[in-house]
């Protein structure tokens, strides 16, 4: 029932409250309690009840209660490691032995559902697909190179990225250092937001310092747990590819840069480099 809009959540408790004193009617309830006191609150029921909260209501309207304890991560991971071996026991042979080691970084202690943890096993089974098929198929990919032992363990950190902080892999996409440049402000390295403006929004400014916004609490305590889990190139996890458009790709920076060198812009390139990071020049792949 907490799945519902707040007007149907007051709906369905009007409809059940209606059947109350029917002898034959037992109705059982599962839901989020919090979630249903505040629809009662703000929609007050058929706002005939203005003096009454929704605590009250509720205790009035359901005569025993029982509260299930909350999920803890090891649970999670255990579900995890089970749900895949019974419904995607391919997944888990593709990952050769290293599965359980995934499910670690996959199931972060921010996740709380079946629900999530389905839709992260979902992203990162898609992912694995699409890397394996290229990697032995079409040969759009160095053999093992995402698949194997380091790899398939960075492809799991992007993969909860995807899932769970879509914002994040979204500006990863431009700035294939953000990870390390999060990390970095929030130990207290301002330099970094200095390059990258857009870094701006993950952080607020309180008495001259930088503190992480709440909403990416969890956030950082994932990144700090995988910090250990890092590749020199992050190209391929992101486009799942290695062709020539792919190598060329780079982030945002990257591409400037050749734009302005392919232009023949020089003093474009200088004033971009003493604005921004120079070793980015240093990444950069030329055909010409």
């Amino acid at each position: 029932m907490d799945r519902l809009s707040p007007k149907k959540v007051v709906d369905a408790l009007d409809a059940i409250k209606a059947f109350v004193d029917v002898d034959e009617c037992i109705f059982i309830v599962t839901c989020d309690e919090e979630i249903l006191i505040q629809a009662v609150e703000k929609k007050r029921l058929n706002k005939t009840f203005d003096d009454l909260d929704g605590q009250l209501f509720l205790d009035k309207l359901f005569q025993f209660k029982l509260s299930l304890p909350p999920i803890i991560e090891s649970d999670m991971k255990d579900y995890a490691q089970k749900l895949a071996e019974q419904e995607v026991p391919d997944l888990v042979r593709m990952c050769n032995g290293q599965f359980s080691e995934i499910i670690k970084v996959l199931i972060h202690p921010e996740v709380t559902t079946p629900r999530q943890v389905k839709k992260l096993l979902n992203i990162f089974a898609n992912n694995m697909l699409i890397a394996k098929g290229r990697e032995d198929g079409s040969r759009k990919l160095e053999n093992e190179l995402i698949t194997g032992i380091k790899g398939i363990k960075f492809l799991a950190k992007l993969s909860v990225l995807q899932s769970d902080y879509n914002d994040i892999y979204t500006a990863l996409i431009k700035n294939y250092n953000l990870l390390e440049d999060i990390i970095e402000i929030y130990n207290g390295d301002a330099e970094s937001i200095k390059r990258y403006d857009e870094l701006y929004r993950f952080f607020n400014k309180k008495e001259e310092k930088l503190v992480l916004k709440n909403d990416y609490q969890g956030l950082i305590n994932f990144l700090i747990m995988t910090q250990h889990i890092s590749v020199d190139n992050v190209s391929p996890f992101i486009y799942l590819g290695q062709n020539a458009v792919g190598l060329l790709a780079g982030d945002e920076n990257q591409r400037q840069i050749r734009r302005n060198l392919i232009s023949g812009n020089e003093k474009g390139v200088i004033n971009y480099l003493e604005k921004e990071n120079a070793d980015t020049i240093s990444l950069l792949v030329l055909e010409e």
